[in-house]
């Protein structure tokens, strides 16, 4: 009986992440357009709208439908932030500094309120979200096979910005 609270806390954060995180990646992804391209003005917020209802209406058609238009598309996602991220490294050699975990104790020091931040990033590179969603369109062994090379082009990607 007593781990009924630690459950139901560890499942409602796991729901809460599956629903706060899709719509905050979609949003800040607009977002970066008006960085890019100068444009405060832009109306971010219906995008987002018409961005996720159309995935939503995209996914009635089964996940096998789902994974076959996207896998491509993130095949091709990955491997350019690989080839970005390494590229980067190759110009400035000193990012791999980053790689160092007494920095980022020294970091902490420093910055006590970072741990936020940290907390931050580590979600956004989990994805505890997309990791069980995925297991139903693709399988555990899938899964585990494809998450180092996704792992590895996530921290070069990260190692740039």
């Amino acid at each position: 009986k007593w781990l009924a609270i630690p459950t139901i806390i560890g499942a409602t954060t796991l729901l809460a992440d599956g629903i706060l995180t899709p719509p905050i990646s979609v949003a800040s992804a607009v977002e970066g357009l008006t960085i890019l391209n100068g444009m405060q003005e832009l109306q971010t917020v219906p995008i987002v709208l018409l961005l996720l209802t159309g995935l939503f209406f995209f996914q009635r058609y089964g996940t096998k439908k789902v994974g076959s238009t996207f896998g491509p598309v993130m095949l091709f996602w990955f491997l350019m932030l690989f080839i970005l991220g390494f590229n980067q490294i190759l110009l400035h050699p000193t990012i791999l500094q980053a790689i160092n975990p007494l920095l980022a104790v020294d970091f902490l020091r420093s910055y006590p309120s970072a741990l936020w931040l940290l907390g931050a990033v580590f979600l956004a590179t989990t994805g505890a979200e997309a990791l069980y969603s995925d297991l139903g369109h693709c399988g555990r062994k899938n899964i585990r096979i494809t998450w180092v090379g996704v792992k590895l082009c996530l921290e070069t990607e990260n190692l740039l910005f």
